[in-house]
């Protein structure tokens, strides 16, 4: 006979001592990590996803919330909240189950988030986001255009060039343009100029 205390069990009561401070925690680490690749949006997963009933889901804070609150989950539903107050869209993540959508986590998303939340936050202001989210896309797109100049080089039968801009050489950025291009396989070599720097790239 199997013990009455089983993994289900087990599974909820960790959800239920889970801290809205810890879920946050999880919360911002997502947001910060895809807002390094550019993105506008990051899934907070639970460990285990709870079956929706037929007629039920909606793709809304509000049923969040209730949701959480029926499944004995008050701090994940105080952190839905905490995330709307920074200025988050906050939506189910629907994972596929045996019998039916389930819901598998917290969706956050900050692509139109560029206003400065009334009150401070308890967790990282989407604003906040969406500037980490375009500053990362801006150097995606530096490197984008830096490849194409090595394209254009390579054509010739050259095996090096340098690309130059206005950003001195002890900027922040130049780490992570160098970084996208080495990972790329190139060889990079930043000089100072008059007025800014220039990257010299080899291949």
């Amino acid at each position: 006979m199997p013990p009455q205390f089983d993994a289900q069990a087990a599974r909820a009561l960790a959800r239920r001592i889970h801290s809205a401070g810890e879920i946050l925690g999880e919360m911002k680490r997502a947001v910060v990590e895809a807002a390094a690749r550019g993105d506008f949006e990051a899934r907070v997963l639970l460990s285990d996803p709870q079956l929706v009933p037929a007629g039920h889901a909606n793709n809304t804070a509000d049923f969040l919330v209730r949701h959480f609150v029926a499944h004995d989950m008050p701090a994940w539903a105080e952190a839905v909240q905490h995330a709307l107050q920074a200025g988050y869209t906050v939506t189910p993540a629907w994972v596929p189950l045996d019998r039916g959508p389930g819901c598998g986590g917290v969706m956050l998303a900050w692509s139109m988030a560029i206003d400065e939340p009334h009150q401070a936050p308890q967790l990282m202001a989407a604003c906040a986001a969406y500037r980490m989210t375009e500053t990362a896309r801006a150097q995606q797109r530096w490197v984008e255009r830096a490849c194409e100049v090595v394209r254009r080089a390579a054509v010739k039968g050259a095996w090096s060039c340098t690309v130059r801009d206005d950003d001195a050489a002890d900027a922040e950025v130049w780490a992570h343009r160098r970084k996208a291009l080495e990972q790329a396989g190139f060889s990079t070599e930043l000089l100072a100029a008059q007025s800014g720097a220039q990257l010299l790239i080899r291949w």
